[in-house]
């Protein structure tokens, strides 16, 4: 599938704001299911610096500054992505271990895991608590495969949790999420990772986007697409395994990879500082158009 992405980032000041600083992370990563084709980036006013780096877990991240007078901010990044097909989960159960096994692993130092410990424990958004373990035990029970038991948690989480847009902001704290049942993506995301980590286990959040289809007979409306989120659970010998709480789904060729973290703090589209006195207002827009196969 080749996927064309356009996102574009609309903050309106109520004051004049004299000096903006801020950095992107909306660039496609490349991974053996995924290429990032190409990416453009049309800031307005223009930058006075402008430049890529790569954050502490390798994520494509672009820094800009902006050293004049301006009301309205508009940041337009374009990409386009060739995604295959991962590996079969079906495929992937038949390499399953348990999460025991994989648990005591992971408690133990090992070279090969040093890059997988920073997504063992609390993080800004993940703290975890007794509510959270005892969610999760009743899928991590003794001798289940780890995929097993993340596939099970995940479906869990489908019935349990509605998805309510407006319910919750990313301020919202984990424990008022799972007590009041309701949220959105990037709530579950963090959810899932909680109750992962909560057995000692390594979960990672997951920034991207998800092709959405139009009802039959409809149009697909521009700019109603919008940034999804996901998790990444970590298997020896095999990787990073993606799942998708949200839709209890495991993803293959509709998910579009940005960028990974311990949790949103990590990996938020776009963060900064501004130098201003007023209120500010956002606007985002995300379209998703497959345009080959």
């Amino acid at each position: 599938m080749i996927y064309e992405i356009d996102h574009t980032t609309r903050y309106v000041y109520s004051g004049p704001v004299s000096h903006c600083h801020s950095k992107i992370w909306l660039q496609p990563r490349n991974l053996p299911f995924q290429h990032c084709m190409d990416v453009m980036f049309d800031i307005d006013p223009l930058p006075t610096v402008f430049y890529q780096l790569s954050d502490f877990y390798e994520n494509n991240v672009r820094y800009f500054a902006i050293q004049q007078s301006h009301r309205e901010l508009v940041v337009k990044v374009k990409s386009k992505v060739k995604i295959s097909a991962r590996e079969n989960i079906n495929s992937l159960l038949n390499k399953d271990k348990p999460w025991e096994e994989v648990r005591n692993a992971l408690s133990q130092f090992h070279k090969d895991y040093v890059e997988v410990y920073h997504f063992k424990y609390e993080s800004q958004h993940v703290v975890l608590n007794k509510d959270l373990y005892q969610y999760a035990s009743v899928s991590f029970i003794p001798g289940k495969g780890l995929l097993s038991s993340v596939l099970h948690l995940m479906g869990r989480v489908y019935q349990d949790f509605k998805f309510v847009s407006g319910h919750t902001t990313i301020a919202t704290p984990i424990d008022v999420i799972f007590k009041n049942k309701k949220g959105v993506c990037q709530d579950f995301a963090h959810l899932c990772i909680g109750f992962i980590r909560s057995q000692g286990l390594a979960a990672r959040y997951v920034s991207g986007y998800i092709e959405t289809l139009a009802p039959p007979g409809k149009a697909k409306l521009v700019g109603t697409d919008a940034s999804h989120a996901w998790i990444s659970v970590y298997l020896p010998g095999e990787g990073w395994i993606d799942f998708d709480p949200t839709n209890n789904l495991v993803p293959t060729d509709q998910h579009i990879t940005l960028a990974w973290g311990r949790d949103f703090a990590d990996v938020s589209p776009m963060k900064g500082v501004v130098f201003c006195t007023g209120k500010q207002a956002l606007q985002v827009e995300v379209d998703v158009r497959r345009v080959s196969l």
